[in-house]
């Protein structure tokens, strides 16, 4: 495969490191939890759904070992168990689909599936996340040398920032001109796509019964007998079924070069879809709109699923995060929400009224205002407790001041690993680390090669204490041979 394919980000280019962001909560409210799904996977490879709640920040870390490549991190779910020595997947491809109604599925079959603990503080980043400062596409990319392929879709200006990669190409899409433009190299799969193009896609797509395309909209019958029109002239229509056209669209175009998924490169799919939250900040999370809705994404996830399952012959492990949205705080707390945006106005990353109505719980924080979260955090919560609201807010985690960046710990050289120095006792006694993060690689190295090195000088000793110089020894019988020839 080319080096070109590095990463591939959908709708939004390339950003940098992690911006900060606070999370409302109401202490007085339980949300449901969110879901993670294996939807296929090698025989070769399994999992078990009775290993409890699998935390989030560690599913990039599983997804690595699940195509035998152990990342630095280690794990504490249980849920994957041991897999083939002799073969490995060819491919991760992963959907997340953000904004699922509270106590609602999509409905999708799965082999396994299990609760999902989300970290509110940062959900995309840490759902790709290999190690402090690699996700799982880059970690796959950079053991391969940048031949692995790795694409990844996402509809939010944030999730780009903080799943993204450097290098590789890009698609962006404009959802106001309704236009997909890819930015990438010649050999690329990928190619821009006009508005009648996506359409074209969503026309010759194999919608399921009851679900009907008739070209500016598309037509649901519900289980209950009732007709539902999601009509594309609907901001949040256009916005989902975009979506879903792209997703569907990208399939296409990697089937036209099926050679790419013929080496034993891994690659990494990742399709971010969160078109089902506007349509819930729209027309309301019970509304029919969203129910049609979910009817229609279950039908694209379901069939791209198979389709990329079967372009990797089976040998592709196809996840599904489904993300609860829980609008919650949009009802019960509007007015206080509104007010705490008008007071944080100038801290806040630019966004539309929407846009952060979309991505509560969390309010990104502008990029000067990111490195004073804390600060930022206090702050509000001084004036929710002002307008005696019963939400709290939950601060980032404060980082010591004696953080240091220690390179060269992990397992990769680039890779750097944040560890706390003590520098009032620890330094003053000049102690070294405990231990590196491949040290139990180093010890059964070691290890083999003194046991080979003394059984070897065991069967040495051997040989040379039974040995019998007159009789075996070469020297000897040279000497006997000559004294008699003289």
């Amino acid at each position: 495969k080319m080096a070109s394919f590095k990463a591939l980000c959908l709708f939004v280019l390339f950003a940098g490191l992690v911006q900060g962001s606070l999370v409302l909560r109401d202490p007085e409210h339980k949300a449901s939890p969110s879901r993670f799904s294996v939807v296929y996977s090698p025989s070769y490879v399994h999992f078990t759904s009775d290993a409890g709640a699998l935390p989030a920040k560690e599913v990039g870390a599983m997804s690595a070992y699940a195509l035998g490549l152990a990342p630095s991190r280690g794990l504490t779910w249980n849920g994957l168990m041991p897999g083939s020595l002799f073969r490995r997947p060819k491919a991760n491809v992963m959907f997340v689909v953000d904004g699922v109604p509270s106590g609602k599925h999509i409905g999708v079959e799965s082999n396994m599936h299990t609760p999902l603990v989300e970290d509110h503080q940062d959900p995309h980043r840490s759902l790709h996340a290999v190690s402090s400062s690699t996700n799982l596409a880059s970690h796959v990319s950079g053991l391969f040398h940048g031949k692995s392929l790795a694409f990844s879709l996402a509809s939010s200006r944030q999730v780009a920032k903080q799943s993204s990669t450097q290098g590789g190409s890009s698609m962006v899409w404009d959802a106001e001109k309704k236009v997909l433009t890819a930015s990438s190299q010649k050999d690329a799969p990928f190619q821009s796509l006009s508005a009648d193009k996506l359409a074209e896609h969503l026309k010759s797509f194999s919608w399921p019964q009851g679900v009907r395309y008739t070209g500016s909209a598309v037509e649901v019958t519900l289980k209950n007998g009732n007709k539902v029109t999601l009509d594309m002239a609907e901001q949040a229509v256009a916005e989902f079924l975009g979506e879903l056209s792209a997703t569907i669209a990208a399939h296409s175009q990697l089937s036209a070069k099926s050679s790419l998924a013929e080496d034993n490169i891994p690659d990494v799919f990742t399709f971010t879809l969160s078109g089902i939250k506007a349509l819930q900040l729209r027309f309301g999370s019970s509304s029919p709109q969203v129910e049609a809705a979910l009817t229609v994404l279950k039908a694209v996830v379901s069939s791209v699923s198979k389709k990329l399952s079967e372009l990797y012959h089976g040998d592709a492990i196809v996840q599904l995060i489904e993300l609860a949205f829980d609008d919650h705080l949009h009802k019960k707390h509007a007015s206080v929400i509104e007010k705490l945006f008008q007071h944080l106005h100038g801290h806040l990353d630019k966004q539309t009224m929407s846009e952060r109505l979309a991505d509560l719980p969390r309010l990104y924080l502008s990029n000067t205002a990111a490195p004073h979260s804390s600060a930022m955090c206090e702050k509000a919560q001084h004036h929710l407790t002002a307008l005696k609201a019963l939400i709290q807010v939950e601060c980032p985690p404060k980082r010591s001041d004696n953080l240091e960046v220690i390179p060269h710990l992990g397992r990769h050289l680039l890779e750097a690993k944040i560890i706390d120095v003590q520098k009032d006792n620890e330094t003053s006694l000049n102690l070294t680390f405990e231990h590196g993060e491949d040290w139990t690689s180093t010890f059964l190295m070691v290890t083999l090669l003194l046991l080979i090195f003394f059984l070897s000088l065991l069967a040495i000793s051997n040989v040379m204490w039974n040995m019998d110089p007159g009789y075996d020894s070469v020297i000897y019988r040279m000497t006997n041979q000559r004294i008699k020839m003289e």
